[in-house]
């Protein structure tokens, strides 16, 4: 159980821990991501797409989003501070395809390989 108020990341562990949406096994260190409530409670996801269709789902108040770094290492970092693309050469989980990475050059480097765009956190969580 989490502790009232915690807002401290939990890293994702991978081939054990389950998607909170979809309910299937976390095996792409690419992809995942992460939402904490304001009670504390933490709700992890195989992908953004994942987290989307979460948010959309459950009214609850969120106080901590994380998203993984598509690039080696795949640690989670705040989503707000992370660039974004979409492409469907991504081919992550569920089919959301966006991947984060922590600067604009690498994302944009990634949406010119791919073919993909690029798109913003606030963009993704309508």
């Amino acid at each position: 159980f989490s502790s009232c108020g915690n807002i401290e990341k939990d890293p994702i562990t991978l081939n054990k821990d389950h998607c909170d949406f979809c309910k299937m096994m976390i095996t792409d260190p690419r992809f995942p991501a992460e939402v904490i409530t304001k009670k504390g409670r933490i709700y992890k996801f195989d992908e953004v797409d994942c987290l989307k269709s979460f948010l959309k789902n459950n009214n609850q108040e969120y106080v901590a989003y994380y998203v993984t770094n598509y690039l080696p290492p795949h640690n989670l970092y705040d989503a707000h501070k992370l660039f974004y693309i979409k492409s469907s050469e991504l081919r992550s989980p569920m089919g959301g395809n966006i991947a984060a990475f922590n600067d604009e050059q690498s994302a944009a480097e990634y949406a010119n390989k791919l073919s993909g765009q690029s798109i913003d956190w606030e963009t993704i969580i309508k």
